[in-house]
């Protein structure tokens, strides 16, 4: 009898062990759980990854936008580009145009044969510095010079006329690598049987053109 009441408070005792442990353990198993939930909050911190809203400061490519408004500053184009350009007084052709940003270079190339066997070349270069920029023009002063070669048939003879202007330049960005000029200013003409002053600039049907690459 006495062994029977042993026992049983033996395994009495036991079973409360048991139950207090297993009350301990919940305890100790929440906070695991919360460090479950703080890595979850730590995919919150994922919210880090709103940092990667530093990306979207990747709105800082939006300042790249910037960028865009630094081309804006210089109108646009820029690099080198080819056209067609016409001078003040006359003398036109290709034009091959470099333009790092604050300036813009212009060098000019025109060839004609006539049928009276008639040649004409001309040469010119300009150069403007822009004065004003906005997003999608520039107005620039400067000049240049061109020379004109006139070969002629017998018993023509030959000429030569030197082209100098001295002005105003509006570029007008109609996308972002194409531009239309339109120039005004004192022009001067000298040679053979040319001699010409004026003040004059350049009508609609002078405008030139120019594709940056």
């Amino acid at each position: 009898m006495v062994r029977t009441f042993s026992l049983v408070c033996a395994l009495l005792a036991g079973s409360t062990t048991a139950a207090l442990a297993q009350d301990t353990g919940d305890p100790l198993d929440v906070p695991g759980e919360g460090t479950d939930d703080t890595s979850a909050g730590g995919e919150a911190s994922a919210g880090g990854e709103a940092s990667v809203g530093g990306e979207a400061s990747a709105g800082g490519e939006v300042s790249a936008g910037g960028t865009a408004g630094a081309e804006g500053e210089g109108g646009a184009g820029g690099g080198f580009g080819i056209g067609i350009v016409a001078m003040l007084t006359g003398p036109f052709g290709a034009e091959v145009v470099y333009d790092p940003g604050r300036f813009h270079i212009e060098g000019i190339l025109g060839f004609r044969s006539l049928e009276d066997d008639e040649t004409d070349i001309a040469v010119g270069g300009r150069f403007w510095w822009h004065l004003h920029t906005s997003t999608a023009a520039d107005f620039s002063l400067g000049g240049g010079i061109g020379f004109v070669l006139i070969d002629q048939p017998e018993p023509l003879d030959d000429q030569t006329n030197i082209h100098l202007e001295g002005g105003a330049q509006v570029r007008t960005f109609v996308v972002p690598n194409v531009a239309l000029a339109a120039s005004l200013g004192l022009a001067l003409v000298s040679g053979d049987n040319a001699d010409f002053v004026g003040i004059t600039g350049q009508l609609f049907g002078s405008i030139g053109a120019s594709y940056f690459f």
